[in-house]
């Protein structure tokens, strides 16, 4: 009981944190870099520690090598949510989105596991798909490039609001899959925790705050950061039977860094926007 009175802590005070730090993100740094940082195993992995802890590290292992093979899942989540965004609203966005994920996690429950090698092989195919095949938004010219005005102080107030908001949302989103995933078994619990609850939210808000272009640049960056989960799922899946924790999520850790660093040196020198087309 303890155990999971501590995992609900982490959970409802750890998602409210990551959603502040990364809205800060996008308003400093864009949609881009912002969807980056949420697309990086700061869920999954505290999240699955956790888990090791309150039921062991046997059960943790399945639940990551379930939640590895839900990153299908998550790619197609991504890649429905920008498609349907191009030719309908916030509401129809999500709905679909989040169907589409229902659907393929109930696949992927009434069929045969697969190996952690072919999850992850899925797992990277699946993103590098969507990433090839993005849905693009077809607009007659960009942005003016003319310095804003300044903030005004409703505009902070506003800024606040919408923060609080995201916040709140978030850490309702993460208690409601902590106390589903408690009893549901390890594989479930691996499959209904992968939803990505950070990238649902902030997508959603930066929708309806910013419209299409916005969330399918944020989304993209989420894409391009999340091949660091599948890798860091991975070496949790083969490491952590072995039963040394320590062990198990430091090469998770390593192994989510250095593909973040493999990718964002692999960004190359494309200057065409993936996600506008120029009319």
């Amino acid at each position: 009981m303890m155990a999971y009175v501590n995992l609900l802590f982490v959970e409802l005070s750890l998602a409210p944190t990551l959603i502040l730090v990364s809205s800060l993100v996008q308003q400093r740094w864009g949609q881009r870099i912002g969807g980056l940082i949420v697309g990086l195993p700061l869920t999954s992995l505290p999240l699955l520690m956790l888990l090791s802890l309150a039921h062991g590290a046997q059960f943790s292992a399945a639940a990551a090598d379930s939640s590895l093979e839900a990153s299908v899942a998550q790619a197609l989540l991504i890649w429905v949510y920008v498609a349907v965004a191009r030719r309908a609203g916030l509401v129809a966005s999500l709905a679909a989105s989040a169907g589409a994920f229902g659907l393929a996690v109930a696949v992927l429950y009434v069929t045969p596991r697969w190996s952690p090698l072919l999850s992850l092989v899925v797992g990277v195919a699946a993103y590098i798909g969507a990433l090839r095949y993005w849905p693009r938004a077809q607009i007659a010219r960009r942005a003016s490039s003319a310095p804003s005005a300044p903030p005004s102080p409703e505009s902070g107030l506003r800024l606040s609001y919408r923060l609080a908001i995201r916040m709140a949302i978030a850490a309702l989103f993460a208690a409601l899959l902590t106390g589903v995933s408690g009893v549901l078994g390890s594989q479930l619990s691996g499959l209904v925790s992968a939803f990505p609850v950070l990238t649902f939210v902030m997508g959603g808000l930066t929708h309806r705050e910013g419209g299409e272009i916005e969330v399918a640049n944020f989304l993209y960056g989420v894409t391009r950061g999340s091949f660091a989960v599948v890798t860091s799922l991975f070496t949790l899946a083969v490491t952590l039977p072995s039963g040394n924790l320590t062990k198990a999520f430091g090469l998770a850790t390593l192994a989510a860094v250095a593909t973040q660093v493999l990718i964002s040196v692999s960004r190359g020198s494309r200057s065409t926007n993936p996600v506008i087309v120029e009319a």
